[in-house]
């Protein structure tokens, strides 16, 4: 779960670009949890052995974070079977995610799909060294060649981003990120959102970003 000044950010720059004359849809997740199964063993397919065999060349100890995602037991070497098969899924998932982009002309007025989803780049704004924050936000759409840009969306306010005391993690990274969170700690730290379009659709993503950037920072 983004922390609360990652959620207004969002929040503020959809409500400037209604204020704008834009049209804003909330479009639902498509299946994340599987494009993250998929994603993380793609990123690690040897199970991190050169980082392994050159830190025991060093006798360097291994950086908190890396440490912590090496520890991961499912994080191994993958055989050419094994591979080939995380490789039809990426495709299959690509070729899905396409499907829903193109499905949301129905929450559209012009019936023609989105030219940009609006979503968190990362779910804080700041982490100390050695934390290893959740990257699911921007691994997803390194598995299917979506291109993305971040917008600059303001700064936390510790007055604006009181922490939610309501709010109940959904397992122990979830829990973890969200005990991080501290608006007097991160007053003043800036936040971002990020904006994705289709694979292959780099300068159209770059114009629509242009648009909305200048929204949120007029001139």
């Amino acid at each position: 779960m983004p922390h609360p000044p990652v959620l207004r950010g969002l929040d503020e720059v959809a409500q400037k670009l209604r204020a704008a004359g834009h049209e804003v849809v909330e479009v639902a997740p498509y299946d994340h949890q599987r494009a993250w199964d998929i994603a993380y063993p793609l990123y690690y397919a040897t199970g991190g052995k050169e980082m392994k065999e050159l830190l025991a060349a060093t006798g360097e100890p291994w950086p908190a974070a890396a440490a912590k995602l090496s520890a991961n037991p499912s994080l191994r070497e993958l055989s050419a079977r094994e591979l080939y098969r995380y490789h039809a899924a990426q495709d299959d998932y690509r070729k899905g995610y396409l499907q829903h982009w193109l499905k949301t002309a129905e929450l559209t007025s012009t019936g023609r799909p989105i030219d940009g989803l609006l979503c968190p780049i990362n779910p804080c704004a700041s982490y100390p060294h050695d934390f290893l924050t959740w990257w699911g936000y921007a691994a997803l759409w390194s598995l299917i060649d979506y291109p993305s840009v971040q917008i600059p969306a303001g700064f936390v306010d510790k007055n604006k981003d009181v922490r939610d005391e309501s709010y109940q993690p959904v397992n122990d990274l979830d829990r973890e990120n969200y005990e991080l969170y501290d608006p007097e700690l991160w007053h003043n730290a800036p936040i971002s959102v990020q904006l994705v379009g289709r694979q292959f659709e780099d300068e159209r993503l770059l114009a629509v970003s242009a648009v909305v950037d200048q929204i949120v920072h007029p001139k």
